[in-house]
């Protein structure tokens, strides 16, 4: 019986050093792919998103309240969803003198958006580049046309989305506890699919508690 107990002991130690040592040595990132069905449905549980612009005639928070459609692309996103505003104020001139105009709450009809992505590897962040798209037929006179130029200050600019380290997920061998985190290294978005790059990495490890 001892000898038995010694010889699992020893498997358990010889296992944990070498799962240690293979992941800490490991340099193939592990891939994870998120086709645009799943993206869709992350994204939506997370909304409402709200922006706040700067700078520009008008002034107030953008809201995207929910999404109809996401599609991925090379290097891009299109997405269609509705999008509201809230505390809206428009600056005017008249006569020389600066006149603000509030327009209070607006929701818009459905929008689309086509969102270019890239990774900053340093900030661990995906960079987020939104091009609104103004629809083709507006109602004349409709309040709702003077948010346009609103969504138009958000264009063009890079909005980062911080990636941390993938919450860790223990692996037990025995009494042993081994924490191991997922880095990021790189996000891509491809056609149908966002593509994740990460590297697994060993925390220290602990011993059970008697």
């Amino acid at each position: 019986m001892q000898n038995y107990k010694f010889l699992s002991v020893l498997c358990s130690l010889f296992i944990v050093l070498s799962s240690s040592l293979t992941l800490r040595a490991a340099s193939s990132p592990v891939t994870i792919t998120l086709p645009d069905e799943v993206l869709h449905q992350s994204i939506s549980d997370t909304l409402p998103i709200r922006l706040q612009p700067g700078g520009g005639s008008m002034k107030g928070i953008i809201s995207i309240d929910s999404i109809e459609t996401l599609q991925v692309h090379n290097k891009f996103i299109t997405i269609r969803g509705v999008i509201s505003g809230h505390n809206l104020v428009v600056s005017t001139m008249v006569a020389g003198q600066s006149f603000d105009i509030q327009l209070g709450s607006i929701q818009l009809p459905p929008i689309t958006c086509n969102l270019s992505v890239r990774f900053d590897p340093k900030q661990k962040a995906l960079l987020v580049t939104p091009r609104f798209q103004q629809p083709a037929n507006l109602v004349p006179n409709d309040p709702t046309n003077m948010v346009y130029p609103l969504l138009k200050t958000l264009d063009g600019r890079e909005y980062p989305i911080e990636f941390k380290d993938i919450a860790p997920f223990n692996a037990k061998i025995g009494d042993r506890t081994i924490p191991i985190v997922l880095e990021p290294i790189d996000i891509q978005a491809m056609e149908k699919q966002l593509v994740l790059k990460l590297v697994p990495r060993v925390n220290k490890i602990t011993k059970k508690q008697p």
